[in-house]
């Protein structure tokens, strides 16, 4: 099966793509057009740049079997962003329009397990069923993530297209290009922030196993 990713550049994705090729799928890329990060340079995959917001950048999904979408906008600051919500929200939709236009069979993407997603417990396990609350706080970041989780699954599923939403929790690993979640382990190094928050995280490796993957 040939698989297109779209947001290969962070953590998720970057590993993502790994293990897709050390499985042996046809791999390809949709890449930021104005993208800094090198993780991928050394792999010989076919490597698209553009934008999830221009349909005419999506013609790329023609002839894939599924889509990983890791791409979305993690930016917290400002509060309100009309860039935010439109990349992982209307995003998004572009995507599951693309894909019903170009007879993709299936469509994943990989959201977020925490409040910004999903309701907040403390005393049981987060699940999509709990009431979202975190409206509160008025936040383009949370509230778009929690949109864009509704759009992929009621929009595509209705659609009759398959679509599997995979909600991960804080990814630390190797190919942080920015850093970004890993620049938490080095302000913790760096005693720029406590050791102890004041609530619950949970943590995964983005590296189950350290596997090598051949690059040509």
């Amino acid at each position: 099966m040939k698989i297109l990713v779209t947001g290969p550049e962070g953590v998720p994705g970057s590993n993502l793509v790994r293990e897709l090729l050390r499985r042996r799928y046809s791999v390809s890329t949709l890449i930021y057009n104005e993208s800094l990060s090198r993780t991928l340079d050394n792999f010989l995959i076919d490597k698209i740049y553009g934008i999830i917001l221009f349909p005419v950048d999506l013609i790329c999904f023609k002839e894939h079997g599924a889509v990983i979408r890791c791409a979305v906008s993690t930016c917290i600051f400002p509060a309100h962003s009309k860039v935010v919500v439109l990349t992982n929200v209307e995003g998004t939709r572009y995507i599951i329009k693309a894909c019903l236009e170009y007879s993709v069979s299936r469509l994943t993407y990989i959201g977020t397990a925490n409040s910004s997603a999903l309701g907040r417990s403390l005393n049981h396990p987060w699940v999509e069923i709990i009431p979202y609350t975190c409206i509160k706080f008025e936040l383009d970041h949370m509230d778009s993530k929690r949109l864009a989780h509704g759009v992929d699954l009621y929009d595509a599923r209705r659609r009759t297209m398959q679509a599997l939403l995979i909600n991960q929790t804080l990814t630390i690993g190797l190919y942080d290009s920015k850093p970004g979640s890993g620049k938490m382990i080095l302000s913790l190094y760096k005693r720029k922030i406590p050791g102890f928050p004041k609530e619950g995280k949970n943590y995964i490796t983005a590296q189950k196993f350290n596997r090598k993957v051949n690059t040509k």
